[in-house]
Formats: C-alpha cells, structure tokens, sequence
C-alpha cells in the first residue's frame, strides 16, 4: 500500500478486491476494511460499505448488523470482482471510466486472476499484494 501512496498522485482512484475485516469476501461478511484506502491515501472505487448510510439505515434487515448488509449496488460490486477474478477489456475500460487508474489486488481477499497480468501492468508485487497500473 505505501508503494501505491509514493507512486500515485493524490488525486487517483484505486479499484481493490479488498472489502471485509477478515479480508476474505465473503456474504455477510464484516465489511468494513478500510486500510487500503488508509496506508496508500487514495480514494477506492469500492472499498468497504458498512459505513455507508445505506449500510446503517438497513441495520437489522435479515438479522444482521449494518456491518453485515450487502452492497447497495450489486452491479458496481460485480463489475469490480469480475475486474479481478475474469478481467476483460470491458470490464477493465468500465472501471476506467469510472476514473479508476489502479488496482490493488489482495489473493487473501479472494481470487486474482493470473490474466490480469495481460490485461493490465503489474507495477509492485509483495506477499499476496499485486498492484496494477490500467494500461
């Protein structure tokens, strides 16, 4: 993360397949990791959501605490896993276009597609950390 911080500008957006404290994405996880966004000090497409206000309004729902509740918007979240797991052209141009410019995937968060590294160009590589800059 701090590789990301000195080699970005201040004013880039992060895509990462990191969203839960456990780190693993699962359903109903507790999704509130920020520390991508923490330690590279950029702003993530998606990160976690439990804080949003969506998130607190639905406390309760199904049993489950706000930290709990799925994502707002499923299709947002599904764009960015696939960015990770089966990336495309498309999917990496959508999240392009949503001012993204790197990707921080985590393999203990959840599967990294070994074709990212054609689609997009690893820049840093630590532990199970990747970054990609989007060509």
């Amino acid at each position: 993360a701090r590789w990301l911080e000195a080699n970005s500008e201040p004013d880039d957006v992060v895509a990462t397949n990191v969203h839960c404290r456990l780190k693993r994405t699962v359903p109903h996880c507790d999704a509130r990791a920020f520390w991508v966004s923490a330690l590279t000090q950029r702003r993530a497409l998606l990160e976690s959501w439990a804080y949003t206000a969506s998130a607190h309004e639905r406390h309760g729902v199904g049993g489950r605490a706000y930290s709990q509740q799925p994502f707002e918007n499923p299709k947002l979240l599904a764009l960015n896993e696939a960015a990770f797991r089966a990336p495309t052209t498309q999917n990496l141009a959508a999240l392009e276009s949503r001012g993204v410019r790197w990707l921080f995937a985590d393999t203990e968060a959840g599967p990294v597609s070994p074709e990212l590294s054609q689609r997009a160009e690893l820049v840093h590589e630590s532990g199970p950390v990747k970054i990609f800059r989007l060509r």
